[in-house]
Parts: structure tokens; sequence; C-alpha cells
């Protein structure tokens, strides 16, 4: 026991000292009026209306807990509650971190029942001894001594188990994920990912001196699920009563089996129901809804003009929106009776539950349908790793998000910051080479013209969220304002803007803007650095100033204008702040779909950056969040290598064929 530690215990124990008789007195009493058959409420009147207690200054609050001054508590079975610890009846201390500390010194570890096992911070240890911690997954067990079981408590507690020589032991199972020392005292700790988050914090870090005994039990699972992250455990048992789990084979097999043949009877059973339940909502939002706000909106002009209600149109008008309501009212009825027998189904369903214990034996039943994927690391070879991983990259690069972008895949990220680019290349490219064009070889030298050379130098050096701002207000409530009341006045309305909202559109115009200057000023000096000889020379055989423009000199200085177009790319494919004014959202699906017109630009997107942004900066678990920031960057920078690589070798073989022809 450290020094630090048995001060505490002897502050604990004189602090009580100057106290002892009254707090006897207190503990009869309450001990005397508990032990009476009478309600709790009617033992908290005869606490209040003892004369004793109220000589002594005993205060009875609601809960039967009597307040003593000195911020001395005594609860009705007698147990004493200090500011800093807690004395039980029997006399032992219980400090906040955890250990006990009984009458003879000794101190123990303790945990409400169905807990988890806590860890002493500063040494507070026997000192004959250390705090064993064991890693299953990559670290420590003690081989005998933690095969026996906890003893047990009256109170549900569970005592840390201790060696013969006195050591405290306390089971981790888990990652080894970093090493790191204090500069302070030059102590190595070790982080470990022990997941479980439901249980408590899935990260822990252990000094390396406290570790004991490393080995890798091939029994220890991980399972990666829809929610929480991973789980770490081993496999006790299957409970699946709707499907058939085979018999024989290793516990990953038979799980592998067990989650197939549940996944199998979902798509069969519940899966028809869910498109069902797609289809009834599409045609709630295309058959019905926006019917409805047209109708309601012609409705409400016929009135406007001074049409009376009586009116053969006002009329023919109701009946319609009638029959709409109707409509609406018995697709709502199928879609809730759908969801209904949905719902029953999988319930049905996720009676099927897999029974796993964590590294202190407390068992949990996880649904199998929550699985997505559990694999043994300790069973694999090279080749089951680099299939594992391969697996894992695929997964990455064609799923969905999960568990509030924590994990699962990127794919609508990658396929909104993809699609982003193309538009932004659509839209400022030709407008960068025209302007570039006309202020190089059309435009007389003037104030006016240097005015706009010296706007659009300056224009590439406003912050971007500046251009955010403006896309905000221009495209979306000047632009997409217009454009709504002019195409969709209905839906403009009823306050359901179908441009005037943040879209993909606009916010690749708005990274037009952003990324037009370096176009301009890159094709101008392109157009530049061609010799003016060969400008001539055409005009003295005979071609106009168009044709030696767009049959010579454009091609000529195509490279340098496919430089400004790959700068331009490049800071385009990065940029966030715009982007979340504009409709990047954390959550949402491709902008795509079978449907005319294919691609969708009035909807919202997701964007890489902007993804990276999210669960760096607003994820409720940063550091199981952290590998996820790390590959979503690599991702972002490989797109943009792969086409800058593209564009620079257009660039090559345009440089290599328009030189040999100038020649």
């Amino acid at each position: 026991m450290s020094e630090e530690m048995r001060a505490k215990a002897r502050a604990v124990r004189e602090e009580l000292k100057p106290q002892q008789p009254t707090i006897d007195k207190l503990k009869a009493k309450v001990r005397a009026v508990s032990s009476q058959h009478i309600r709790r409420t009617d033992r908290i009147a005869v606490l209040r209306d003892d004369a004793k207690l109220a000589k002594l200054g005993a205060e009875v609050r609601d809960n039967a807990t009597l307040v003593l001054d000195g911020g001395i508590r005594l609860r009705e079975d007698g147990t004493i509650i200090l500011k800093d610890a807690e004395v039980s009846a029997d006399g032992s201390v219980l400090l906040p971190q955890g250990a006990k500390v009984d009458q003879s010194g000794q101190i123990e570890m303790v945990v409400a029942k169905g807990g988890r096992v806590p860890l002493l911070e500063e040494a507070e240890v026997p000192a004959d001894g250390n705090i064993v911690t064991v890693p299953l997954l990559e670290g420590n067990e003690v081989a005998a001594a933690l095969a026996k079981q906890p003893p047990q408590l009256p109170d549900g507690t569970i005592v840390t188990r201790r060696l013969d020589d006195g050591r405290l032991l306390t089971t981790l199972l888990g990652e080894q994920v970093q090493t790191d020392v204090n500069p302070g005292t030059d102590v190595r700790s070790v982080k470990f990912r022990v997941g479980n988050k439901e249980d408590g914090p899935d990260f822990r870090w252990v000094e390396e001196k406290t570790l004991f005994e490393a080995r890798k039990p091939e029994e220890a699972f991980v399972l990666e699920r829809i929610e929480y992250l991973n789980y770490y455990g081993t496999l006790k048992r299957i409970d699946a009563p709707d499907v058939e789990v085979p018999e024989e084979g290793t516990p990953l097999e038979r799980l592998r089996a067990a989650l197939e043949a549940v996944r199998k009877k979902y798509a069969a059973e519940v899966e028809p129901f869910m498109n069902r339940e797609s289809e009834l909502a599409a045609a709630l939002d295309k058959e019905v809804k926006y019917d409805l706000i047209r109708v309601k909106y012609r409705r409400g002009k016929l009135l406007e003009q001074g049409t009376a209600d009586d009116s053969p149109q006002v009329k023919t008008l109701d009946a319609e929106l009638e029959k709409l309501g109707q409509r609406e009212h018995e697709l709502k009825e199928t879609a809730d009776g759908v969801t209904r027998q949905r719902a029953k189904r999988e319930e049905a369903l996720r009676q099927n539950v897999a029974v796993f214990a964590d590294s202190i034996g407390q068992e949990k039943q996880i649904v199998l349908l929550d699985i997505v994927c559990p694999a043994c690391p300790n069973q694999m070879g090279v080749g089951a790793k680099i299939s594992h991983y391969g697996v894992k990259v695929w997964e990455l690069l064609t799923d969905d998000p999960r568990e509030a972008n924590q994990d699962g895949g990127v794919f609508p990220a990658i396929f909104g910051t993809v699609l982003l680019v193309f538009l932004m290349a659509i839209i400022c490219f030709p407008l960068g080479v025209l302007a570039g064009i006309y202020l190089g070889k059309y435009a007389k030298e003037g104030p006016l013209v240097r005015l706009v050379r010296v706007a659009v130098n300056n224009l590439a050096g406003i912050p971007s969220i500046v251009y955010g701002i403006f896309g905000l207000g221009f495209f979306i409530y000047i632009c997409g304002g217009s454009l709504d009341a002019l195409f969709f006045p209905a839906q403009a309305d009823a306050s359901e803007p179908v441009l005037g909202k943040g879209c993909i559109l606009w916010a690749s115009m708005t990274l037009g803007l952003l990324t037009i200057p370096v176009v301009i000023v890159s094709t101008e000096e392109a157009l530049r650095a061609i010799p003016r000889g060969i400008s001539e020379g055409s005009y003295a055989l005979g071609a106009t100033k168009f044709q030696t423009l767009c049959r010579l000199l454009v091609p000529m200085a195509s490279p340098g204008m496919m430089t400004g177009f790959i700068l331009a790319m490049a800071r385009a494919a990065g940029e966030v702040a715009p982007l979340m004014i504009t409709g990047a959202v954390k959550s949402a699906p491709i902008p795509a779909s079978s449907d005319f017109p294919y691609i969708h630009v009035d909807q919202q997107f997701m964007h890489l950056g902007f993804h990276i942004f999210d669960i760096s900066c607003k994820s409720p678990n940063v550091e199981a969040t952290t590998p996820m920031v790390y590959v979503t960057t690599l991702l972002l920078l490989s797109i943009v290598v792969v086409m800058s690589s593209v564009a620079i070798f257009l660039r090559n073989r345009m440089r290599k064929r328009y030189q040999s022809s100038a020649i």
C-alpha cells in the first residue's frame, strides 16, 4: 500500500474519531427504525419527530439520509458517507478511486455489479505487488490464477482477483494501438482499444510496468457492429431459434454460418417489405405531395383573383384536392401496414443472438443482424489477413457510412467529391478560357482592362469562406429563389424550394467562381508566351484573326490552359468552407438514380473534405475515428493525384503535338 494511500486512510479514521459517539447513536437509532416493518415515508416521519436526533442536529432528508455538520451522512443501512470517502458498516473505507481499504490497512479493488473493474492511476497498490492488466489480443494474461471465478460479496460487488503473493489483477481484452512515454516521469504507457463502447470508454492507457504475461488467445473475437463500433470478447453460445446452426466446426465457422442463415432469411422476409416501403414513400412524394401543393397553389391564386368559393373552377379544384387527400390517406395506411409487418418480422429475426463474454466474464447478447463482420485476428495467417484487409478496403470504397460516419464506407462522399469537381470543371473552365482569350487577344489596353486584371489577380487571394457567403446569397437566395418563383411557384409558395436551397449545383458554381481566376491568368499567360511571328505569318497567308486563334493560338496554348485547370481542380477538390454553406451535409444519398435526368444537381451531397471535418471535429469519439480520418484524407489525396495525373498526361500529349506543329 502506498504512503499516500495510508495517509488518506488514516485521515479518514481520524476524522471519524471525534464524532464516533454521535455516529454510534445515529446508527443505533436508524437500525432500530429501519428494522420496523413500516413504510419508507413513515420511517422518515419517525426519524424527523425523534427528539434525540433533533438534539444531535441531524437533518433527515426525503431520501432517508441523515446529514450532520461536516458533511457526514448516514444511510438507512447504517453506512456513513464522508466528503471524500465512504465508511461501510463494517468499518472499511471506500475511496472515490475505487480502492477499498479495510481496518487492517489492506487494499481491495471493487466494482459495482455488472460494471467494469476500474484501474487505479497513481500506484495505489500494495507495496509488495502491482496492478496487472491483461490485454488478450496483443499482450498479457495470467495463466492459472485468472481461471477462477471472482468471489461475490453480499452487496453484489466483484472483488478483483488477488494472487497468492498479494498482487491485484485486472483483465483487459483489446488491441494495442500506441505506446507513449510521459516526458515528466519517463513512464512508458500502452494504449489499448478495448471496444465495448456501451459498457465504458473504448480506449484505456496502462503503464507498461504493470503488464504481467503476454499471449494471443485464438478464441478472442473482434465483432464489427452496426452500432457501438467493435466488440471484443469470446463466444459462449449461439441462441438462434429461427435458423439452423451447425454443431460442428470452430466458433468462427459456426457464427459465420448463423450470420449467413439469418441474412438470407432477412433478405427473403424483410427486404421485400423495405422495398415496398420505399415505393410507397416515392409515390407519396411524386404522385401526391407535389400534386397537392400545385392544386392548393392554383386554388389560392383563383381566390386571390376574386373567384368565388362556389365557382366551377374552385369546385373542380376542391374535388381534385379531396381525391388527392383520399389517395394520400390510402397510401399512408398501406405504408403503415407494411411497416408493421416489416417490424414484426424483423423483431422475430432479432431474437437470434450470439452470447459473448468480455474480459471479466460478463456476458452480453448481441443480435446477429447487428454483426457486420466477425473475425478472430489471432487465428489469421498472412493470406487470411491480406484477404481480410482487401474486403475492408472494398467495403470502404463501396459502402455507406455507419455509426454517425465513424465506421463503414465513404462511397457517397467519394461520388459527391468527383461529381463536384467535374461540374466545377464544366462551369469554370470554358468561362475562364473565354475570359482569358478576350483579355489577351481582343480587349484594348486601357484603364478598364488594367482594372479587370488587377481584380482577377486579387480574387485569387480572397478566403474561400467569402466565396461561400457569396454563393449562399447570390446563387441560392437570388438565382435559386428566382428560378423557383419562375418555374416552381407552387413549391416556392409552400416553402418547398427546388433550387432555392443548398445543393451540388450551387456548390460547384461557387467553387467555379473560386477557381476561375487561376484559369483566366494561366490562359492569358499561355497565349502571351506564343511567339508573335506565328500570328503574323498566319495573317500574311490570309487567315482571319478568328481562324488564327482557333487553329493555331488556342491549340498551342492548350498545355498552359491545362496547367491552370490542374491547379484549379486541385484547389477545388480540397475546399470545405464554401461547401458547408452551399450544400454539403453530414449524411446524404448519392445525387444520382435511374430516373431521368439520372444526375440530380438539386440534391445535397457528401464530400470527403467535409467528411474529414465532421469526424475529426464533431465526432463523439475522436480517438475511435482517428483511423477513419487518416484513410479519408488519403482517399482525398488519391483522387486529386489521379485526376491531376490524367490532366498532366493530356497536357504532355498536347505539348508534344502542338509544339511539333509550330515548328
